[in-house]
């Protein structure tokens, strides 16, 4: 699989899962007079944590990546 592909998935995913948490967390809220239950809490947690890795994770191998390539070329910022 192609890197832009991968990359494509990852962020696709990563907006779904929080848009998804971002929709249930409001409808909790405004459907059920005002009270979030502790689930729908615990969903937008994760949907957070998840979003945060690909966003982070990716971000982060990106710019060592590069680094790394910087180094072994020989090529100084």
């Amino acid at each position: 699989m192609k890197k832009d592909i991968k990359e494509k998935i990852m962020i696709a995913s990563a907006l779904i899962t929080l848009a998804s948490g971002i929709v249930l967390s409001f409808l909790s809220f405004f459907l059920s007079s005002y009270h979030i239950d502790n689930s729908v809490l615990w969903y937008f947690a994760q949907t957070l944590m998840y979003a945060g890795s690909c966003f982070g994770i990716g971000a982060y191998i990106t710019k060592f990546k590069s680094e790394v390539d910087e180094k072994i070329n020989g090529i100084k910022p």
